[in-house]
This record gives C-alpha cells, sequence and structure tokens, in this order.
C-alpha cells in the first residue's frame, strides 16, 4: 500500500468517528433539553400517543416519547422526525413510509416492526433491537446503528449509505441489492447473511465475521476487508478490485469469477481459487 493509499484511508475511518461523536453530541444534547422541561415539538404539535391504534399519519415530530409503549401501534405515514424515543417499546408497529429523520431510537424495541419505505436518515437506533424488522427500501442513509440488533432482518434494497453499523448483529440479515457504499461494518456479525448485488463500495468491513455470507455480484470495490471472516462465503460475481484483504480469511470461498484486479494483501488461496478468479482485464 502506498503512503497516499494509507493516508486516504485513515482520512475515511477518521471522517466516521467524527461523524460517531457527533451523533452522540447530538444524543446529549437532546437529552439535557429534554430533562430542563423544553419541549423539542411545536405548539401545533399532539405528542398524546395514549390511543395507538389512532397515530397513522399524525405529526408527532419532535415529540419527547422516551419509554413510550407504543407496541403494536399503527403509526403508518407518521411524522416523527427529530422525536426523543429513546427505550421505547415499538415491538410489531406499524411505521411503512414514516418519517423518523434524526430520531433518536437509543435502545428501542421494534422486534418485529414494519419499516417499509420509512425514511431513517441520520436517525440514531444505537443498540436498538430490529430483530425481524421489515426494512426494505428503507432510507437509512448516515444512520447510527452501531450494536444494533437487525437479526434476520429484511432490508432488501435499503439505502445505508455512510451509516455506521460497527458491531451490528446482523446475523441472517436480507440484505440484498441493499446500498452499503462507504459505511461502516467494522466488527459486525453478517454470518449466513444475504448481501447479493449489494453495494459495499468503500465500505468498512475490518474484522467482520461474513462466514457463509451471499455475496453473489456485491460490488466490494476499494473496501477494507483486514481481518475480515469469509470463510464459505460465496464471491461468485463479486467485484473485489483494489479492496484491501490483509489478514482476511477466505478459506472454501466460492471466487468464481471474484474480480481480484489490483486487490492488495490477498491471502494465500487456494489453487482452484486462484484459477477461478479474475486478476487482470476483467471488463
Amino acid at each position: 500500500m502506498t503512503i497516499e493509499q494509507r493516508m486516504d484511508q485513515l482520512e475515511k475511518r477518521n471522517k466516521r468517528l467524527t461523524v460517531g461523536l457527533t451523533m452522540m453530541a447530538v444524543v446529549a444534547i437532546t437529552i439535557q433539553l429534554s430533562a430542563c422541561g423544553d419541549d423539542p415539538a411545536g405548539p401545533s404539535t399532539n405528542c398524546d400517543v395514549s390511543d395507538v391504534g389512532a397515530l397513522a399519519g399524525r405529526n408527532l415530530s419532535g415529540c419527547d416519547l422516551k419509554g413510550a409503549n407504543l407496541k403494536g401501534a399503527d403509526l403508518a405515514s407518521a411524522n416523527l422526525e427529530n422525536a426523543n424515543l429513546k427505550g421505547a417499546d415499538l415491538a410489531s408497529a406499524n411505521l411503512e413510509d414514516a418519517y423518523l429523520r434524526n430520531a433518536i431510537l437509543i435502545y428501542a424495541y421494534l422486534r418485529g416492526a414494519i419499516l417499509r419505505h420509512a425514511d431513517l436518515g441520520s436517525a440514531i437506533p444505537w443498540g436498538a433491537n430490529l430483530t425481524n424488522a421489515n426494512l426494505t427500501n428503507a432510507n437509512l442513509k448516515d444512520a447510527y446503528l452501531r450494536g444494533a440488533i437487525l437479526r434476520h432482518a429484511n432490508l432488501e434494497g435499503a439505502i445505508l449509505e455512510g451509516a455506521i453499523l460497527g458491531s451490528a448483529h446482523l446475523k441472517g440479515a436480507d440484505l440484498k441489492d441493499a446500498d452499503l457504499k462507504g459505511a461502516d461494518l467494522g466488527s459486525a456479525y453478517l454470518m449466513g447473511a444475504n448481501l447479493e448485488g449489494a453495494n459495499l463500495e468503500d465500505a468498512d468491513l475490518g474484522y467482520a465475521n461474513l462466514k457463509d455470507a451471499d455475496l453473489k455480484g456485491a460490488d466490494l470495490g476499494s473496501a477494507y476487508l483486514m481481518g475480515a471472516n469469509l470463510e464459505g462465503a460465496n464471491l461468485e460475481d463479486a467485484d473485489l478490485g483494489y479492496a484491501n484483504l490483509k489478514g482476511a480469511d477466505l478459506e472454501g470461498a466460492n471466487l468464481e469469477r471474484a474480480i481480484l484486479e489490483g486487490a492488495r494483501n490477498v491471502p494465500e488461496l487456494s489453487a482452484e481459487q486462484r484459477e477461478d478468479a479474475c486478476w487482470s482485464d476483467c471488463g
């Protein structure tokens, strides 16, 4: 790796760290305001959520709903921008097409929730439980999902560009055709996940567990895969051009027609893997 490439890599990692620290600062300020009794919701906003069956399309922007019981609530198309839902119970809630930009969802319980086409751009579901949640085509761009639990969640076609997913639990998650460009997935648990056709260009997958994951046709160009576990993974037709594979485990991985042109620090491969992969003029 050249000095320029290393500097570029460090700059990208520092940018992700800055984003994470900024998110935490925003959370701290919001929680302080709530503690002081300031109501971030506007005067026309009704924050009463006692009738969970009558919340569809409601304007709940800026509401302090920390710890609220919204289990099974119908929040379809509701506006929850900047709402504080820290620790709220949203199990099996319907949040289809809901607007949750910048919402605080720290440790929120969203098991089995429906979030199809929901907008969670820059939201903070830090440590949230989204097991079996339906997030197909949801917008999670720049969302802070560090440590979130997304076991068997459906994220097909979701936008996760620039999202922070470090140490997130995504075992068996469906991320087919998801956009994870530049996302931070360092140390994430993606065992058996479906990442077919996903865009992971320039993503940080350092020390991520991708054992038996399906990465068929995925774009991993310039991705950071240092120490990643790709044992038994399906990388058929995947693009690993210029990716950093230092210390990665590719034992038993399917590299049929996988593009490794320009890939750096490629670990020792079997004769079959070397023959199956494309090393130059992959067009």
